[in-house]
């Protein structure tokens, strides 16, 4: 699912309710989120943290998704987990 297929869901979700507090609940998250840089809440070692992971994935050094899932089957599969 794409993030516009997200979003659509998210609005046609929003259009059904007539729940007052799910509305507010709603707006709030999406009016907390705009207005925070949340990186400026994140301790020095957090920001050095993802700093490390971001060099490491443009270095080439990460997985899919996909290939941890199959990595993970066949161990399941094999009776090691």
């Amino acid at each position: 699912m794409t993030i516009a297929d997200k979003k659509l869901e998210i609005i046609e979700l929003v259009a059904k309710t007539d729940d007052v507090a799910v509305l507010d609940n709603v707006k709030g998250l999406l009016e907390d989120d705009f207005s925070h840089d949340h990186w400026e809440n994140l301790s020095d070692e957090q920001k050095a943290r993802i700093k490390q992971s971001m060099d490491s994935i443009e270095a080439g050094n990460f997985r899919t998704t996909k290939e941890v899932m199959t990595d993970l089957r066949k161990k399941l599969l094999n009776g090691e987990l």
